[in-house]
């Protein structure tokens, strides 16, 4: 994918507002805001943004100090190219052939892919590579990483790919000093760490080197209410992590799930805390359904199995180890009549 005029157009802007934003801040992010609504051309987007001008009117809004904070302390390079990766290439050029290509295969195309990877070596590599690569093809550029072991070769492989946006999802073991000296020149990456008490020392780390981060939590039940009550947001603030996602445990009903979501709902709207909120594998439903009218949270395995909304789907023309990811996409998530007629129903 080639820079076209829109591109370089909001790449100039973002690279303007990144040098005024420390003389006024709050006035620059409100006109960047507004210029992105010019730009916008999805309904995603556009909705987005006019709740970010919401939002942003309230002088005392909490969002003004998260985005200070990631000015002061992300590297610029990696604010402009991971924001750029997610905004123009994904979000915008990316859905468009998402789009075009649903219509004309007849199949459901999700927006970001989870990949989950326990061992990492030569054959692995080629098999993510050939992943990436054919998602580019059909318009994803938003890949998530969810690593249990060793990260090096896998993070020599994405300096590859400067066109995507990449999550690494790991614990803070992966993450020692020459690992985050690495991450630090992968300027379209994001790093988002297993939360736990003693992880100030990494937070201390990761924010020395410049890096872009978040945390992620797996809760059960007896996490509910601290979650649902914001209490637990106000507890990892001096972290100042630019995003917090949730992934419920096994132990959590559908009906604890969903009430839970609303409650988060609401409070990023009216409680404002200086993070970003994610109810991860709902969240990229929601954004899955605005793209392409029915949402799921699509991935792939260890095993290299289609994933749907966190369960593997075990047949052998599953499996993208065997197959391109279009043909999976065909057997899992074939349209009919404009709506997605998934495996097994």
């Amino acid at each position: 994918m080639g820079k076209d005029i829109d591109y370089i157009l909001i790449e100039n802007s973002v690279k303007k507002a990144l040098r005024d934003i420390q003389d006024n801040p709050k006035r620059t992010i409100r006109n960047l805001v507004d210029y992105g609504l010019e730009f916008a051309k999805g309904g995603f987007q556009k909705q987005s943004l006019q709740l970010a001008q919401r939002l942003l009117a309230d002088e005392n809004c909490r969002y003004y100090d998260l985005i200070g904070n990631a000015v002061e302390h992300v590297d610029p390079k990696t604010l402009l190219s991971f924001g750029m990766n997610v905004g123009y290439n994904a979000c915008t050029m990316g859905v468009k052939r998402i789009r075009l290509l649903e219509a004309r295969e007849q199949l459901h195309i999700p927006w970001s892919l989870f990949l989950k990877i326990k061992d990492f070596d030569e054959v692995h590599q080629k098999q993510l590579c050939q992943i990436i690569e054919e998602g580019m093809e059909l318009g994803i550029y938003v890949f998530v990483f969810v690593v249990e072991g060793q990260v090096e070769q896998l993070l020599s492989m994405l300096f590859e790919y400067e066109q995507c946006a990449f999550v690494l999802m790991c614990r803070k073991e992966c993450l020692h000093e020459e690992v985050l000296d690495q991450i630090a020149e992968l300027h379209n990456l994001m790093l988002s760490v297993g939360y736990e008490k003693d992880i100030d020392t990494t937070v201390a780390d990761m924010r020395k080197r410049g890096l872009l981060y978040g945390l992620h939590v797996v809760y059960g039940k007896q996490e509910l209410a601290e979650i649902e009550s914001g209490q637990f947001f106000q507890s990892v603030e001096p972290l100042w992590p630019l995003s917090v996602a949730l992934l419920a445990d096994s132990d959590v009903e559908e009906k604890e799930k969903a009430k839970l979501d609303q409650a988060l709902c609401t409070l990023r709207i009216t409680k404002s805390y200086p993070t970003f909120i994610l109810h991860l594998q709902e969240d990229i439903q929601r954004i899955d359904e605005v793209f392409s009218n029915e949402g799921y949270c699509v991935g792939i395995d260890e095993q290299g199995f289609l994933m749907l909304n966190g369960k593997s789907i075990y047949q052998a023309a599953a499996n993208v180890f065997q197959g391109s990811l279009k043909t999976v996409l065909h057997h899992c998530l074939a349209k009919q009549d404009g709506c997605v007629c998934k495996e097994g129903d």
